[in-house]
């Protein structure tokens, strides 16, 4: 009776998980490229949401209308005398 006949390179479980992952590999990069870029896309939306909320509201007293004239959003301080060009006051 002759020997069993050895498996070929292309018959064992290491062969098939190969063909498998061959067969997963394409999509799978597919996939994780498109969320990756995804990803890229959120995190610049989240960097300008959050540089709209620090410096937006700060840039809110210098907002230029194009319409009627209107108050000016920092009102200014009236001028005022040196200290000592103001009279002197007497103490109590």
């Amino acid at each position: 009776m002759p020997p069993p006949v050895a498996p070929g390179p292309g018959a064992g479980l290491v062969a098939k998980a190969d063909i498998a992952w061959t067969a997963v590999r394409a999509p799978l990069r597919r996939t994780v490229k498109a969320l990756d870029a995804v990803a890229v896309v959120a995190w610049a939306l989240l960097a300008v949401m959050l540089l709209a909320l620090t410096v937006g509201p700060t840039l809110g007293a210098f907002e230029i209308s194009q319409g009627a004239p209107s108050a000016p959003a920092v009102h200014p301080v009236p001028a005022q005398a040196p200290h000592w060009q103001e009279p002197t006051r007497s103490t109590p």
